[in-house]
């Protein structure tokens, strides 16, 4: 789970096997963990997580075996990696 406050903080707890909390660990996690300040928006799926910076990158974690993540890869990340997409005004 991905929670954005109303500062722009984004923290995460749950399930992380894949990476998709983006803590830089595959530990899952009971407490929420710091991920990101200054964001916008933020979407969270079974196995891969995103989120959207008030500058409009969009930073992508977790499962990538379909190339999910957008970063023209399949290799998984624990940690967020910037998505290289223009105009982006949400993520759902």
């Amino acid at each position: 789970s991905l929670l954005l406050c109303s500062n722009g903080s984004v923290f995460a707890m749950g399930r992380n096997g894949n990476g998709q909390l983006g803590d830089g660990t595959n530990i899952d996690r009971s407490t929420p963990v710091l991920v990101s300040d200054n964001a916008t928006a933020i979407g969270a799926g079974w196995l891969h997580s995103a989120f959207l910076l008030l500058n409009t990158s969009v930073f992508a974690m977790g499962s990538n075996a379909y190339g999910q993540l957008g970063d023209g890869t399949r290799i998984q990340r624990n940690r967020p990696i910037e998505v290289h997409a223009e105009n982006v005004s949400d993520i759902k």
